[in-house]
């Protein structure tokens, strides 16, 4: 005999039989939408995110802890969590050590509360040296900011050996035209000196050799393509600048230029004959660097040249070459420059030299760097002599 429990008992399972179908149905269509990940439909908050992004600008300008930042945009990819089709703002900025982070967020969490955001999340990846703060209103993600800063300097073991006499005198040697020759960086690593690394953007190896000389905590320049004179006979390559272009054409050049070359902490010109000689284009490249905190050395390819002038007028930090090390790529020819180089820094004069990437110039560098520790001079990043 059927009992009126039993009923019920056996009711419910259908229930649940036929629930059980209805989701796995659901599923097979894509019809389910978990609801964590539930599309928003509330606009994407444009008016915020544009003070948000003015605010974080006057930060990275004003604030003494931060050295150089550049701002990109990315577009989320629609995954259901963020608004399709909405460029997020991305910052890279550049501490001087990771000490100082904590100060960095506190500042930028005040800041953008005051303006309506908040912080979502932060990671901080100290092998990579590096933090990542994920910013936003309300829902929306509106802002990526990654900082990065130098790995600790470990205090070297004392010498077992008599210690070299302190140096006296002080060059800078800037290798340009980098960003092909892996093998090549490896040699100039291997000559234990503190050369400046200067990388061309967008070639095959640009942004891996700028990402390992950081690591080894080496000195990056962006070598930044300018129109020459001989346009289009002689091209500078990809990421150029041209006198041809606006104020806007030529800062956002840069900004791409830099994405490719990170950590770069200045610039100094890849040919630029003519593009150094235009006061309105030079004016527009000097006041990007001056707002990002990226100094600049005038590389001289022209005695025409009025970049290193403009840029002591509207203060920015910067230098120029006094001598080119191979024009001549042969090696007696590279000693003899780099003879002239350390009589300029034994007089006490700006002594900054530029070389390339050339056998002459390695194997001459390699005989004359012991020399100049005996002549009591120190090879010393460019940053030394930006006034």
């Amino acid at each position: 005999m059927v009992t009126r429990k039993t009923i019920v008992y056996l009711s419910l399972c259908c229930l649940l039989i036929i629930l059980g179908l209805i989701l796995v149905n659901a599923f097979r269509k894509g019809e389910y939408i978990p609801l964590s990940v539930t599309r928003s439909t509330a606009p994407f908050p444009d008016k915020a995110s544009e003070r948000l992004s003015h605010s974080l600008q006057n930060i990275f300008e004003q604030s003494a802890l931060i050295h150089a930042y550049r701002k990109t945009s990315v577009t989320p990819p629609d995954n259901g969590e963020e608004r399709p089709g909405k460029r997020r703002q991305e910052y890279h900025a550049r501490l001087e050590r990771k000490a100082e982070l904590p100060r960095v967020i506190e500042r930028i969490s005040t800041e953008i509360e005051s303006h309506g955001g908040k912080i979502f999340q932060t990671y901080v990846d100290s092998h990579k040296q590096q933090a990542v703060i994920v910013i936003g209103v309300e829902s929306a993600i509106t802002h990526q900011l990654v900082l990065t800063w130098k790995p600790p300097v470990t205090t070297p073991t004392p010498p077992t050996t008599p210690s070299e006499p302190p140096a006296r005198f002080r060059a800078a040697i800037i290798i340009d035209d980098l960003g092909s020759n892996l093998s090549f960086i490896n040699s100039l690593l291997d000559l234990n000196a503190d050369l400046t690394y200067s990388i061309l953007p967008h070639l095959q190896k640009s942004t891996e050799i700028a990402t390992m000389l950081h690591e080894r905590q080496k000195e990056i320049l962006l070598h930044l393509p300018m129109e020459p004179q001989d346009y289009p006979a002689i091209s500078p390559g990809k990421g150029a600048l041209f006198s041809r272009m606006t104020r806007d054409q030529i800062q956002r050049t840069i900004e791409w230029d830099l994405q490719s070359v990170p950590f770069a902490s200045g610039v100094n010109n890849h040919m630029g004959s003519k593009l150094t000689s235009n006061w309105g284009a030079m004016k527009a490249v000097l006041e990007y660097l001056h707002a990002h905190k990226l100094f600049f050395v005038d590389s001289r390819t022209s005695g025409s040249t009025i970049a290193y002038t403009l840029a002591q007028q509207i203060g920015l930090q910067s230098a120029q070459r006094q001598v080119f090390l191979d024009v001549v790529p042969e090696t007696q020819a590279v000693k003899a420059q780099l003879q002239k180089l350390a009589l300029l820094a034994e007089q006490g004069k700006p002594a900054i030299a530029i070389g390339h990437p050339k056998s002459a110039t390695l194997k001459a560098l390699q005989n004359m760097l012991p020399e100049f520790r005996a002549r009591h001079i120190q090879i010393v990043r460019i940053s030394e002599f930006t006034h």
